[in-house]
């Protein structure tokens, strides 16, 4: 990791598009594919930190887009649980609904529009909240998603354990993340809600190729997934002191030689819990996003299981759902993932709905007003950028957008004539075990942000 002076590559000439027009989806095709062509045979785009004309770009910060908490409120359900089988298909539910917006990573485009975020900056930061409910219940034990809906009559849906002691009542989801590093590109992010008795934290890091045929975008080298810890506060018996391993699958942008490009997920997922001291129970689950073929029709379709295992042996580390033998398995999953999902228990027909994906939207989270926020901060540094490409001014957002990365080089050549290598504010430096700690100043700003008047307008992801 480096904070040194080298500059960001960029076209020779970038295409542009005219202020105040509005670019079509074969013209954003083609202004793709020219640069696309650039870059066959690199080995990483998400290294090259590709400079995209304005109009190619979703008007929102890196670090505010990839919030892993589209739905807040199954994130905060996991610990109500006193099953520990239901904890884990409620972890499930939330790993396959932390992205609703349906965005996987560095390029996507959905319906034609390409949705790539600004690259951050180096000791960049974000911060924000969610305050949601969590999932509710009736009387027959059956889970019904209350915040955020599509549908005035959205699925309902079950676990195992059917228990009635689900908590109610209001519950904050704190958010901080800090770009740590440059080349390669990496950044640190932590979420918290006492409410819940839940933390979480990890490294975003990702790497993408162009085949020729298809983006492909993977997990980085850093990144090793979710982390999320359960402490004494949690409500669900034997829940305290138990963690969740959640890894990310991977992703592809399909299409683009049809003139209708369209994102997947691919690979494999793993949840791997450990659990506390109330449980001697492994559970560990293996989701499988099946492939999509380029010329295609794509399918979304999903297959997993939830399974027992034993720490220290092979067991443990299961990355398809053909080395599960038959006698670990308890739960099979299958559907689609952006509609229903469900589950059924070992040797019964009986399918239950886990979740309907179809039936939700992203959930508001509260931002604090632009003159409150500090100068490090993602929506100050990108405030020009954002407010030209809104009103079609791209010419200018173009002009902005490279002397805030200018601005950038400028500082890297100063640390380097001065000897100075950057530190983190908010979080420590070591990233080896891929679950970043705060700082003092991190701690901080997470209690700052938790205690804050409600000033922000909530914003829908």
């Amino acid at each position: 990791m480096s904070g040194g002076a080298e500059p960001t590559p960029r076209l020779e000439e970038e295409p542009s598009l005219a202020d105040g027009a509005q670019a079509s989806d074969s013209s954003k095709l083609k202004t793709l594919l020219s640069i696309l062509k650039r870059t066959v045979g690199v080995k990483d785009l998400a290294s090259l930190r590709l400079s995209l004309p304005a109009h190619l770009l979703e008007p929102m910060p890196n670090l505010e887009y990839w919030n892993y908490q589209d739905r807040a409120d199954f994130f905060v359900s996991i610990g109500d649980y006193n099953d520990p089988l239901d904890r884990m298909l409620a972890t499930i539910r939330y790993a396959v609904t932390k992205e609703l917006k349906f965005v996987v990573c560095v390029l996507l485009t959905q319906h034609g529009r390409v949705c790539k975020p600004y690259n951050s900056t180096l000791g960049e930061h974000f911060r924000c909240r969610w305050d949601v409910e969590p999932v509710a219940m009736n009387a027959q034990g059956e889970h019904v998603p209350t915040a955020a809906l599509k549908s005035d009559s959205p699925s309902v849906l079950r676990l195992p354990g059917s228990t009635s002691e689900i908590g109610t009542g209001p519950r904050r989801v704190v958010y901080l993340t800090e770009q740590v590093s440059h080349h390669p590109p990496i950044s640190s992010y932590y979420y918290d809600c006492p409410e819940a008795g839940m933390t979480m934290a990890g490294v975003d890091q990702v790497s993408a190729k162009f085949t020729g045929t298809a983006v492909r975008i993977y997990p980085g080298e850093f990144n090793q997934g979710m982390f999320i810890t359960l402490d004494e506060r949690v409500r669900g018996e034997g829940a305290a002191g138990e963690t969740y391993r959640i890894t990310h699958p991977a992703g592809a942008i399909f299409g683009l030689f049809k003139g209708s490009f369209w994102p997947a997920v691919t690979d494999v997922a793993t949840i791997t819990c450990t659990p506390g001291a109330g449980s001697d129970v492994y559970y560990r689950a293996i989701i499988e996003y099946k492939e999509e073929g380029w010329l295609s029709r794509p399918k979304y379709a999903i297959e997993g299981c939830v399974y027992t295992y034993e720490p220290g042996t092979p067991s443990a580390s299961y990355t398809a759902l053909k080395e599960v033998p038959a006698n670990r398995v308890v739960v099979q999953l299958q559907g689609n993932w952006r509609g229903l999902i469900t589950w059924t228990r070992k040797g019964d027909k009986t399918a239950h709905p886990l979740v309907n994906l179809a039936d939700l939207a992203p959930c508001a989270r509260d931002v604090r007003p632009l003159e409150a926020q500090e100068p490090n901060e993602s929506r100050r540094i990108w405030h020009d950028v954002t407010e030209a490409i809104l009103s079609q001014q791209y010419a200018k957002a173009t002009k902005a957008k490279h002397e805030v990365e200018q601005h950038q080089r400028d500082l890297a050549a100063q640390r380097k004539q001065q000897g100075i290598t950057f530190v983190p504010r908010y979080f420590e430096p070591d990233l080896s075990s891929g679950r970043p700690q705060l700082t003092d100043a991190g701690r901080a700003a997470v209690e700052e942000e938790r205690r804050r008047p409600a000033l922000g307008a909530p914003t829908v992801a």
